[in-house]
Protein backbone atom coordinates (compact mmCIF):
# COMPACT_ATOMS: atom_id res chain seq x y z
CA UNK A 1 0.00 0.00 0.00
CA UNK A 2 1.78 3.15 -1.00
CA UNK A 3 0.35 6.96 -0.40
CA UNK A 4 1.18 10.04 -1.84
CA UNK A 5 2.40 12.93 1.04
CA UNK A 6 2.56 16.70 -0.30
CA UNK A 7 4.62 17.54 2.79
CA UNK A 8 8.30 17.79 2.42
CA UNK A 9 8.25 16.43 6.13
CA UNK A 10 7.37 12.70 5.50
CA UNK A 11 10.64 10.57 3.33
CA UNK A 12 9.49 9.17 0.44
CA UNK A 13 9.99 5.30 0.99
CA UNK A 14 9.72 5.17 4.91
CA UNK A 15 6.07 3.85 6.11
CA UNK A 16 4.11 5.86 8.14
CA UNK A 17 1.05 5.29 10.76
CA UNK A 18 -1.17 8.01 12.01
CA UNK A 19 -1.83 8.21 15.33
CA UNK A 20 -4.86 9.90 17.09
CA UNK A 21 -4.72 10.74 20.47
CA UNK A 22 -8.16 13.05 22.56
CA UNK A 23 -8.76 14.13 19.05
CA UNK A 24 -4.91 15.15 17.52
CA UNK A 25 -3.32 13.82 15.01
CA UNK A 26 0.44 12.50 14.71
CA UNK A 27 2.58 10.74 12.54
CA UNK A 28 5.31 7.95 12.95
CA UNK A 29 7.66 6.33 10.89
CA UNK A 30 8.86 2.63 11.12
CA UNK A 31 12.32 2.76 12.24
CA UNK A 32 12.73 -1.05 11.93
CA UNK A 33 11.11 -4.35 11.67
CA UNK A 34 12.28 -7.44 13.30
CA UNK A 35 10.13 -10.86 11.40
CA UNK A 36 10.65 -13.80 13.69
CA UNK A 37 9.61 -17.66 13.71
CA UNK A 38 6.19 -16.41 15.00
CA UNK A 39 5.74 -12.68 15.32
CA UNK A 40 6.32 -9.26 13.59
CA UNK A 41 8.00 -6.96 15.90
CA UNK A 42 7.53 -3.15 14.89
CA UNK A 43 9.34 0.39 16.20
CA UNK A 44 7.95 3.36 15.40
CA UNK A 45 9.51 6.71 16.07
CA UNK A 46 7.90 10.19 16.27
CA UNK A 47 10.18 13.69 15.78
CA UNK A 48 9.80 14.38 18.75
CA UNK A 49 11.82 11.18 20.43
CA UNK A 50 8.26 9.19 21.36
CA UNK A 51 9.07 5.54 20.37
CA UNK A 52 5.71 2.75 20.29
CA UNK A 53 7.41 -1.31 19.97
CA UNK A 54 4.76 -3.11 18.72
CA UNK A 55 4.43 -7.11 18.13
CA UNK A 56 1.80 -8.22 15.82
CA UNK A 57 0.49 -5.15 15.91
CA UNK A 58 -0.01 -5.08 19.73
CA UNK A 59 1.76 -2.32 22.09
CA UNK A 60 4.22 -3.91 24.03
CA UNK A 61 6.23 -0.72 24.64
CA UNK A 62 5.31 3.36 24.29
CA UNK A 63 8.55 5.24 25.30
CA UNK A 64 8.56 9.00 25.83
CA UNK A 65 4.82 9.82 26.62
CA UNK A 66 3.28 11.51 29.71
CA UNK A 67 2.82 7.26 30.61
CA UNK A 68 5.17 5.08 29.46
CA UNK A 69 4.74 0.76 28.95
CA UNK A 70 7.62 -0.36 29.80
CA UNK A 71 8.01 -3.91 28.99
CA UNK A 72 5.42 -6.58 29.11
CA UNK A 73 5.28 -10.16 29.91
CA UNK A 74 2.83 -12.93 28.48
CA UNK A 75 2.59 -13.89 25.29
CA UNK A 76 -1.30 -12.68 23.08
CA UNK A 77 -2.66 -15.04 20.72
CA UNK A 78 -2.26 -14.98 17.47
CA UNK A 79 -4.96 -13.47 15.02
CA UNK A 80 -4.76 -16.82 13.46
CA UNK A 81 -5.84 -18.40 16.38
CA UNK A 82 -8.47 -15.88 17.06
CA UNK A 83 -9.97 -15.80 14.03
CA UNK A 84 -10.36 -19.76 14.14
CA UNK A 85 -11.62 -19.61 17.73
CA UNK A 86 -15.35 -20.23 18.69
CA UNK A 87 -15.24 -18.91 22.04
CA UNK A 88 -13.41 -15.47 23.67
CA UNK A 89 -9.57 -16.64 24.56
CA UNK A 90 -8.90 -15.59 27.79
CA UNK A 91 -4.58 -14.84 28.18
CA UNK A 92 -2.71 -13.33 30.98
CA UNK A 93 0.36 -10.43 30.58
CA UNK A 94 2.05 -8.61 33.35
CA UNK A 95 3.16 -4.90 32.13
CA UNK A 96 5.94 -2.47 33.57
CA UNK A 97 4.49 1.04 33.79
CA UNK A 98 5.90 4.33 34.23
CA UNK A 99 5.19 7.06 35.92
CA UNK A 100 4.37 5.58 39.42
CA UNK A 101 7.24 2.59 38.62
CA UNK A 102 5.21 -0.18 38.72
CA UNK A 103 6.60 -2.88 37.69
CA UNK A 104 4.47 -6.57 36.82
CA UNK A 105 1.19 -5.13 37.15
CA UNK A 106 -1.57 -8.04 36.34
CA UNK A 107 -3.78 -7.75 33.49
CA UNK A 108 -6.24 -10.18 32.29
CA UNK A 109 -7.56 -10.13 28.53
CA UNK A 110 -10.26 -11.88 27.10
CA UNK A 111 -9.85 -11.89 23.26
CA UNK A 112 -12.20 -12.51 20.23
CA UNK A 113 -13.61 -11.25 17.37
CA UNK A 114 -16.19 -9.02 16.77
CA UNK A 115 -17.89 -6.62 14.58
CA UNK A 116 -16.54 -3.50 13.82
CA UNK A 117 -18.91 0.24 14.66
CA UNK A 118 -19.47 2.18 11.81
CA UNK A 119 -16.94 4.68 12.32
CA UNK A 120 -14.16 2.17 12.65
CA UNK A 121 -15.19 0.58 9.71
CA UNK A 122 -15.15 3.47 7.77
CA UNK A 123 -11.64 3.81 8.88
CA UNK A 124 -10.30 0.97 7.46
CA UNK A 125 -12.83 -0.39 4.81
CA UNK A 126 -14.25 -3.61 3.57
CA UNK A 127 -12.14 -7.33 3.98
CA UNK A 128 -10.53 -6.74 7.75
CA UNK A 129 -11.11 -9.11 10.18
CA UNK A 130 -11.76 -7.54 13.62
CA UNK A 131 -10.89 -8.27 17.09
CA UNK A 132 -11.36 -6.88 20.70
CA UNK A 133 -9.28 -7.10 23.71
CA UNK A 134 -11.19 -6.98 27.18
CA UNK A 135 -8.42 -6.22 29.35
CA UNK A 136 -9.53 -6.11 33.25
CA UNK A 137 -6.32 -4.60 35.80
CA UNK A 138 -5.35 -2.11 38.19
CA UNK A 139 -4.86 1.40 38.18
CA UNK A 140 -1.81 2.85 40.13
CA UNK A 141 -4.56 4.11 42.68
CA UNK A 142 -5.29 0.45 43.00
CA UNK A 143 -9.00 1.19 41.60
CA UNK A 144 -9.99 -1.51 38.76
CA UNK A 145 -9.59 -0.25 35.20
CA UNK A 146 -11.85 -1.88 32.80
CA UNK A 147 -11.29 -1.43 28.83
CA UNK A 148 -11.34 -2.45 25.34
CA UNK A 149 -8.78 -2.48 22.65
CA UNK A 150 -9.69 -2.88 19.19
CA UNK A 151 -7.62 -4.35 15.92
CA UNK A 152 -8.38 -4.63 12.13
CA UNK A 153 -6.20 -7.30 10.99
CA UNK A 154 -5.70 -7.73 7.31
CA UNK A 155 -3.15 -10.96 5.88
CA UNK A 156 -2.30 -11.10 9.18
CA UNK A 157 -1.17 -7.57 9.80
CA UNK A 158 -2.83 -5.21 12.14
CA UNK A 159 -3.68 -2.06 9.93
CA UNK A 160 -5.61 -0.06 12.43
CA UNK A 161 -6.20 -0.67 16.32
CA UNK A 162 -7.41 1.34 19.57
CA UNK A 163 -5.17 1.21 22.26
CA UNK A 164 -4.74 2.39 25.98
CA UNK A 165 -1.86 3.44 28.03
CA UNK A 166 -4.07 5.19 31.18
CA UNK A 167 -7.67 5.56 30.97
CA UNK A 168 -7.22 9.08 29.56
CA UNK A 169 -4.55 8.18 27.42
CA UNK A 170 -6.08 5.84 24.44
CA UNK A 171 -3.94 5.82 21.05
CA UNK A 172 -5.78 5.24 17.42
CA UNK A 173 -3.06 3.92 15.06
CA UNK A 174 -4.21 3.89 11.26
CA UNK A 175 -1.33 2.04 8.98
CA UNK A 176 -0.43 4.31 6.22
CA UNK A 177 1.92 2.76 4.45
CA UNK A 178 5.11 3.83 2.59
CA UNK A 179 5.05 7.05 0.94
CA UNK A 180 5.29 7.40 -2.59
CA UNK A 181 6.57 10.02 -5.20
Amino acid sequence: MGWHASSPDFAQGVAYVRISVNGRQSWMALGEQRLGANDTHTYWYSGQGEMLHLQDGRLVAAIGLTHELRGQVGEAPSWHTLAQAPQPVVWQRQRDWMSGYRFGVPEHVSSQRTQPTPQQNQQVGPGAQWFVDQVHTQMASGQAWHYQEWFAVRDQQVVYSEQCLAPRLCLTLRHVGVVKP
